[in-house]
C-alpha cells in the first residue's frame, strides 16, 4: 500500500470557531481521524507545515511548501496538501512551476466548510485528494468537488458553493466517480526533476476599467516594478488613450495582456484594438488566467527562465 504524506497548512478545512470567527486549529492527526475508510486507500503520514488562513499565504509560504515536497521525495509515493481555498489557485500554479518535472503526484485540496461541520465537503475532498495522490500521474493538481484540476488551470469561482473551483481553458485532469478516479491527464514530461523556488516579488496586476488612466500604468514603471499583468477587455482590447503609456511600460518590463473574461483567453489578432495593443510591445496572455500569469512572471524572473 502506498504511503502518502499529508502536509497541513491551515485553511477552512482545519478551522474551528474562535472569538472572531473561524480560524485554523486542527492538526494533521485531527484531520486524519475524521476520515473513515482512508486505510483502504493508503498509509497516511501527517506533517504540520503551517497554520494559516490562506488569505495570509504568500510567496514565502509557496517556497516552504515546495521545499517540503522536495525534501519528501523518495520517502513517500505522493503528497496531499490541505490548504485554504481563497488563494489555493495561486499556490497550485506556483507549485506546478517550482516543482519542475516532479516525480510524484502532489494534490492540493481544501473545503468550503470546516471538516467538523456536519455538512462539510472537507471529508470528501480530502479523501479524493488522497485517492488522487495514490493513483495519479506525476504532477501538481487540485482536487475539489469531484474534479481533479491541473495546477496552473485552477480558478476559484465561488465563495460558498461546494463547486468552488473550475479548470480554465484546459480539460479536467480527472473526475472522481463512485470512489474511483477516471484520469484524463497525461504523465508529466520526462526530464530531470528540479526545484526552482526563487521568486521575483515586484510583479503587479492591473485591471482596466473604462475610466483607467495613463497614470495607473506609468505608476509601475516609475516605482521600479519588474513585470506587469494587465487585464484588458474581451479578446485583449486596450483603450486607445492608454496605448502610449502601455508602450512606455512595455519598454521597461515584460507586460502580459490577459482578458477579464474567465474563458477563451486572449487573441490579439482578431480586433484592431488587439493589433494596436500588440504593437505596443505587450505579450499575449493566451489561455492562461491572470492569476497564473502573475505567478509565472514571478517564477520566470526569479529563476531566469523564458516567458512561455
Amino acid at each position: 500500500m502506498k504511503t502518502i504524506l499529508l502536509l497541513t497548512t491551515g485553511g477552512t478545512i482545519a478551522s474551528a470557531p474562535g472569538p472572531d470567527g473561524l480560524a485554523p486549529q486542527l492538526s494533521g492527526d485531527d484531520l486524519l481521524a475524521l476520515l473513515p475508510g482512508l486505510e483502504k486507500i493508503c498509509q497516511p503520514q501527517p506533517l504540520e507545515l503551517l497554520e494559516l488562513d490562506s488569505t495570509n499565504v504568500g510567496p514565502c509560504h509557496w517556497q516552504a511548501m515546495a521545499q517540503a515536497v522536495w525534501s519528501a521525495r523518495g520517502k513517500c509515493d505522493g503528497i496531499v496538501i490541505s490548504h485554504g481555498t481563497d488563494t489555493m489557485a495561486y499556490t497550485a500554479a506556483a507549485l506546478q512551476l517550482m516543482l519542475e518535472n516532479i516525480d510524484l503526484p502532489v494534490v492540493l485540496t481544501g473545503a468550503q466548510l470546516p471538516i467538523e461541520h456536519p455538512e462539510t465537503d472537507g471529508k470528501r475532498n480530502l479523501l479524493d485528494a488522497f485517492l488522487a495522490a495514490a493513483t495519479g500521474p506525476n504532477g501538481v493538481y487540485l482536487a475539489f468537488d469531484g474534479k481533479i484540476i491541473s495546477g496552473e488551470a485552477a480558478y476559484k469561482q465561488r465563495t460558498v458553493g461546494f463547486d468552488a473551483f473550475v479548470s480554465v481553458n484546459l480539460p479536467l485532469a480527472g473526475n472522481v466517480e463512485q470512489g474511483q478516479i477516471k484520469w484524463e491527464a497525461n504523465p508529466s514530461p520526462c526530464g530531470e526533476a528540479r526545484l526552482l523556488d526563487k521568486l521575483e516579488l515586484q510583479v503587479g496586476l492591473l485591471k482596466l476599467t473604462p475610466t483607467s488612466s495613463e497614470k495607473e500604468l506609468d505608476f509601475y514603471a516609475e516605482q521600479g516594478w519588474k513585470a506587469l499583468v494587465v487585464e484588458g477587455f474581451g479578446a485583449g482590447g486596450v483603450p486607445e488613450r492608454l496605448l502610449p503609456a502601455l508602450a512606455r511600460v512595455a519598454e521597461k518590463m515584460p507586460v502580459v495582456l490577459c482578458s477579464q473574461c474567465r474563458y477563451d483567453g486572449v487573441n490579439l489578432g482578431v480586433y484592431d484594438v488587439g493589433h494596436q495593443a500588440a504593437r505596443s510591445g505587450v505579450l499575449s496572455g493566451g489561455l492562461r488566467t491572470a492569476e497564473a500569469w502573475v505567478v509565472r512572471l514571478m517564477w520566470a524572473l526569479g529563476n531566469d527562465m523564458p516567458l512561455e
